[in-house]
């Protein structure tokens, strides 16, 4: 994805062109917009996840100043879905689920995150990039759920975006969300 100033590349292309610490210091300086664990996530995590192909990591960065607006990140993960679930039955027949355990394949919304520099709709921007380069996975490798993990006030964003509600939490506990590819 390119706009007039902003431009998404992954992570290992930011290691290629930077080397590892330049990368390293490029994703210390991202601030999110509301204090996160995408931080420390980008921080920590990014790297080692990305050289361990345990995930890929998409930067959004602004070209006239290489700060980062936002990120996310991708990855495989299954989800057992509990017999109690809020999906319908027609959702449930979408989903790649196996009958005896449960366990339904899944990639994994795992972080999503934009900064105050980034321009207003770019969390939209960033969910539209996730779920057309899971589109092409779908296509590449079949699969066509994506469940995320979010806290009680992003529901209603990710509600917006297509995204379900699995199950109903205990207060304080992150919401596991899933939408159909």
């Amino acid at each position: 994805m390119e706009s007039d100033n902003i431009q998404i590349v992954t992570l290992t292309q930011a290691i290629d062109v930077f080397g590892e610490d330049g990368a390293q210091a490029l994703l210390s300086k991202y601030k999110a917009v509301k204090d996160s664990d995408t931080e420390k996530f980008l921080r920590v995590s990014a790297i080692p996840q990305e050289k361990h192909d345990s995930s890929r990591t998409y930067l959004a960065y602004a070209k006239d100043n290489l700060r980062i607006v936002g990120f996310l990140s991708l990855s495989i993960k299954c989800i057992q879905m509990p017999e109690e679930t809020l999906l319908s039955d027609t959702i449930l027949k979408k989903v790649s689920m196996d009958d005896k355990t449960r366990v339904t394949q899944s990639y994994l919304l795992g972080q999503l995150s934009r900064s105050d520099e980034a321009p207003e709709g770019f969390g939209a921007v960033l969910l539209d990039f996730a779920f057309d380069t899971l589109r092409d996975a779908k296509e590449l490798v079949g699969c066509r759920m994506v469940r995320l993990d979010c806290r009680d006030e992003l529901i209603p964003y990710y509600t917006k975006h297509g995204f379900k509600r699995i199950t109903e939490n205990a207060p304080g506990t992150l919401n596991q969300m899933m939408a159909i590819i």
